[in-house]
């Protein structure tokens, strides 16, 4: 396996755009054991998305997967429960909710020592979110919503240089578009058959479609 690997998906479900994350680590999915954090769904009063992604788990044939919440424990008990998986996932929900306990349990250092011992970053929507450098982008796709701008719950962990958008579709791209317009900050914007690799702090945007940066940068994005 590679150093500092970070696979920052849409939509969990989508299970063909896992492709290139197993072509990159180059280990059969039947080999990996994941840690399924859905602290970020805490919130939500439907979590059908969770049992959705905990089945196309299923279907790619992981070696183990264990449901864990982040809400209530400290660096100590996390560092001893997510140390000995080889992948750390962050569900979709609320980022800020996620946020919120990332800084308060004190995961956002551990994941960090995590990385650099070879444990691998995989999300969706409000986990991928969180990897980035701002959860502003959090509600573009529902522009009718009360932005929320408390910095402690929009700072993301800063483990890409960029903000991830997430569900861009027909339906939201006008919106997306015109706040993007808005900002001076780098931004990715994914379908729900995209995700960011990352690999040594070296990005690319990989799936099916266009590939969609605002902002971007010289060296940001291996486009």
């Amino acid at each position: 396996m590679q150093e500092r690997l970070l696979y920052l998906k849409s939509s969990a479900s989508d299970i063909e755009s896992y492709e290139p994350f197993f072509k990159e680590v180059n280990t059969a999915p039947g080999k990996l054991s994941v840690c399924f954090i859905t602290t970020a769904a805490n919130p939500a009063r439907n979590k059908d998305f969770i049992q959705n992604d905990l089945e196309a788990f299923s279907k790619l044939g992981f070696a183990q997967v264990v449901i864990y919440d982040i809400a209530g424990k400290d660096k100590e008990l996390l560092s001893s429960d997510l140390g000995n998986f080889d992948i750390i996932f962050l569900s979709g929900g609320s980022s800020f909710h996620l946020l919120k306990h990332m800084r308060n349990s004190g995961f956002d250092e551990v994941i960090t020592r995590l990385l650099d011992k070879r444990v691998i970053y995989m999300s969706s929507s409000a986990g991928s979110i969180a990897a980035g450098s701002t959860a502003v982008v959090a509600n573009w796709r529902h522009p009718e919503r009360r932005p929320i701008t408390r910095p402690k719950y929009t700072v993301g962990l800063g483990l890409v240089p960029f903000a991830i958008s997430p569900h861009l579709n027909d339906n939201n791209r006008e919106a997306i578009y015109r706040l993007a317009s808005l900002v001076d900050f780098p931004v990715v914007a994914l379908t729900d058959r995209q995700a960011v690799l990352s690999v040594n702090g070296q990005a690319k945007i990989v799936g099916e479609g266009e590939e969609t940066v605002f902002n971007n940068i010289p060296g940001l994005l291996d486009l």
